[in-house]
């Protein structure tokens, strides 16, 4: 039925939230739902028939964003094939209102109520905090700033605006430490911890992620309240299996495929990383096989110290993390041959003591092994320095054979470190797969954003179980959780605009491929001692280099920019100079993070004049982008009301913001800094001209400005099609050195017009690939033939016209 695109009426039962999308058709934003589902009955001229299958719903109005999972409603819709790689059986696309034929359960009440009570006290944070805030606790990105949402994802921190693995660990173990705070026995906190977990999975949805999380964290529990040792690995490789028995999907989702490789990283990589930072061997495995091949010692004695009985000598590797087991005071036990007797649980104060007997036998025998290697390697040992009063000055520690080492780092600073590049070291192959682009700002930014994922986590959690009977008490615990969210918000803004932020790499098997490849010639060198010396420092060199000439070879803008049409994909989005920060802004295309990135890189924050040229999607729907953080003096639109909803939408917008909205009226003037701007059209007495194509009346109700600077002019046509060219020509004169090429290059075009223009450059704001055919090769032949040099920002990028010897200019920014 999906392939015949069948209208049917259906029966469905919400699984997830309905998520707010932008919608990019049509005039505005429309209030658009899409929500995850599954369909159970379909009724189809006279037919009724019971199914059982996932599906995913795209709907309209704002009935859709009070509903809850588990409620079950009637709809009327038109099935549509889903996306190849979909995990559902189609898309239906409901026309009209739902039929609500069930409450939610009371579970999910309670769950709805504590996700609506943090939403309202977050409310009362700055606009990023409050979106971020919820995001980040409990997965609701209701309120998410896109832009937030964006500068998270390039700096690969998109892991904090959902709920994961690390949101539920948190949680747990804040259980954990107050069930022992208030003196429960051993099981009654492990069973209090479990329920913590359950009641947070249920309140913060069930993701793969979580889901994942959350049976780790069950076995863990199990493991601490029996007194048996907990193997991560294990349990990792046990839960992947029990999921996707249960749920075979999820072998095909990346976002669980990427919770698992995380884990996988942390629990194989991290420990082992640390370790190598916290200890004072400095000597690489290849470089110790060459000791003994030239008769010297090997580093460690495989018998183990004598006196210790045979028994093998702990090491580093005995304290690994993920294979350590929970002791009953909740600290990590080390695993190893030297466990202590399960006797020992119910002695908690014994098992401390023996634990910090264990950690100095560790000490001492990595001592007696330096004592060891020193003793038979005579021609090694130090010899003092006359110029110094002793050896112990010096800043750097003696290993086996005299080399220096750095300094140790302490075991925290150590583990913050190993954990996220761990993390990242694992997931890369993935998003290479996924998006084809590396993020080496990654492992900087997590490190950043670390102390205060924590205290977010549980302050906006503890507001979120206040809020239902205390609300003013839960609007005081997201005050110091707006700060941790703000933190992470600075840092993601910062990362995204350091250099080389994200670095293009081919995607898909190939991408992988090369990446492995990668890998396998960078371990051998980064093993080795002296060529990891020389990698490091050419990597530093290469780094310095891009940093100093970077900013003056690839800089951008251009200095002493006029205009510049930004790339903003299928739509119009330009900027006119107005004076130092500021920009006239004509038109802001289909996507606000778009548009403000182009803004932001051209260093404006202030737009004395905004012109929406006519209320077409990719035209307007960006508006949001350019009020982000800008003072915008007044919003000039069309005298012609060719669609009232649209026009009514932006006022009520314009409104609430308190900017003046104008009407065009041809004769009007401005001047701001170099740029004067003239309105030549529409006529407000002009009949409506509907042309022949969809949407024709609106395009030919485009506000037409001509721009003059000292150098020349250009002409930005909006969206004219061949009636109001013409009618144009009749009325003024359009002569101008550059050309705003109407309707993104259409067919619709009059050769006259583009004749009396005269321009010799023509612009064409396109997006790349389109499905409308834009720019027309017909088009394209007409503007050669008369002598114009044409530009397009899905070939060359942003657009910048520049003065240069009394002449106009383009600089193309490139792709």
């Amino acid at each position: 039925m999906a392939k015949q695109n069948a209208t049917i009426k259906a029966q469905i039962a919400l699984t997830d939230d309905p998520k707010r999308r932008q919608n990019r058709s049509g005039h505005f934003n429309q209030e658009s739902y899409v929500t995850p589902a599954t369909l159970e009955i379909i009724q189809t001229a006279g037919n009724r028939q019971a199914v059982n299958v996932p599906i995913t719903v795209f709907a309209n109005g704002h009935d859709w964003s009070t509903l809850l999972p588990s409620q079950h409603v009637e709809v009327t819709g038109r099935l549509a094939k889903p996306t190849p790689g979909d995990l559902v059986a189609a898309i239906l696309l409901v026309q009209g209102p739902p039929r609500v034929l069930t409450p939610p359960s009371l579970l999910q009440t309670a769950a709805g109520s504590l996700r609506a009570g943090l939403r309202a006290a977050a409310a009362t944070l700055p606009t990023d905090q409050q979106g971020l805030l919820p995001g980040l606790v409990v997965g609701d990105v209701s309120r998410m700033d896109p832009q937030v949402s964006s500068d998270l994802k390039e700096a690969g921190l998109s892991h904090l605006n959902a709920v994961s693995g690390a949101n539920l660990a948190i949680v747990a173990g804040a259980a954990l430490a107050l069930s022992r705070l208030i003196g429960l026995p051993l099981p009654a906190r492990a069973v209090f911890a479990a329920v913590a977990m359950l009641a947070f999975a249920v309140v913060a949805r069930p993701s793969p992620s979580v889901l994942r999380a959350l049976l780790m964290g069950l076995a863990a529990t199990i493991a601490l309240g029996t007194g048996r040792a907990k193997d991560g690995l294990a349990a990792l490789s046990a839960t992947v299996l029990l999921l996707v028995l249960f749920a075979p999907e999820l072998a095909r989702s990346y976002g669980f495929a990427l919770s698992v490789a995380a884990t996988a990283g942390i629990l194989i990589l991290a420990p082992r990383w640390r370790d190598r930072l916290t200890s004072p061997k400095a000597e690489d495995d290849t470089d110790n096989q060459n000791n003994t091949r030239h008769g010297k010692p090997a580093d460690r004695d495989p018998q183990g110290e004598p006196g210790l009985r045979g028994q093998r000598a702990p090491s580093a590797d005995d304290s690994l993390y993920p294979d350590d087991s929970l002791s009953p005071d909740g600290s990590l036990q080390p695993k190893g041959s030297l466990r202590p007797d399960r006797s020992l649980h119910r002695n908690p104060d014994l098992h401390r003591d023996l634990h910090r007997d264990l950690d100095l036998h560790r000490d001492l025998h990595r001592d007696l092994d330096l004592h060891r290697n020193l003793a038979v390697q005579p021609d090694h040992i130090p010899r003092p320095n006359p110029d110094l009063q002793s050896e112990r000055a010096l800043p750097q520690s003696t290993t086996e054979g005299g080399s220096r080492v750095p300094y140790r780092l302490p075991r925290w600073m150590a583990e913050a470190v190993a954990v996220p590049v761990a993390a990242q070291v694992a997931v890369t192959p993935i998003l290479v797969l996924m998006s084809g682009q590396l993020t080496p700002v990654a492992v900087i930014a997590n490190l950043l954003v670390a102390p205060a994922v924590a205290p977010a986590t549980l302050l906006g959690f503890g507001a979120a179980l206040v809020a239902p009977v205390w609300p003013g008490g839960a609007e005081l615990l997201v005050v110091p959780a707006g700060y941790a969210v703000g933190w992470i918000i600075i840092v993601a803004r910062w990362a995204v605009n350091l250099p080389f932020a994200t670095l293009p790499w081919p995607g898909g098997l190939p991408g992988l491929g090369l990446l492995l490849l990668a890998v396998a010639i960078a371990v051998p060198i980064l093993r080795r001692k002296a060529w990891r010396t020389v990698a490091v420092t050419v990597a530093g060199a290469a780094l310095v280099a891009v940093l100093v000439i970077r900013p003056i070879v690839g800089s951008w803008p251009p200095k002493g920019w006029l205009m510049v049409m930004c790339d903003v994909g299928q739509g119009d989005g330009l900027v006119v100079a107005a004076g130092p920060g500021r920009g006239i802004v004509v038109d802001t295309g289909p996507d606000p993070i778009v548009m403000d990135r182009c803004l932001r890189r051209l260093g404006v924050d202030d737009v004395p004049l905004l012109i929406l040229t006519h209320p077409h999607a990719d035209h307007v729907n960006g508006l949001p982008g350019v009020l982000r953080n800008r003072r915008v003096g007044a919003v000039v639109v069309s005298p012609q009301r060719t669609s009232a909803r649209a026009i009514a939408h932006l006022s009520a917008t314009l409104k609430r913001r308190g900017i003046p909205e104008w009407t065009a009226s041809p004769g009007t003037r401005w001047r701001f800094g170099p740029s004067e701007l003239a309105v030549l059209g529409p006529d407000p007495a002009m009949d409506e001209m509907s042309g022949q194509g969809e949407g024709s009346a609106i395009n030919n109700s485009s506000v037409v400005v001509h721009v003059r600077w000292q150098a020349g002019s250009i002409l930005l046509s909006g969206d004219l099609e061949t009636e109001a060219q013409d009618d144009l020509l009749r009325r003024t004169a359009v002569r101008a050195d550059i050309l705003k090429t109407p309707h993104h290059g259409s067919n619709r075009q009059s050769e006259a017009f583009l004749s009396a223009v005269g321009a010799r450059a023509a612009l064409i704001s396109v997006g790349a690939d389109n499905d409308y055919g834009h720019p027309a090769l017909s088009t394209l032949a007409v503007l050669r033939r008369l002598g114009a040099s044409v530009y397009r920002t899905d070939q060359s990028g942003d657009l910048a016209i520049v003065e240069r010897e009394g002449q106009m200019a383009v600089v193309p920014r490139g792709p």
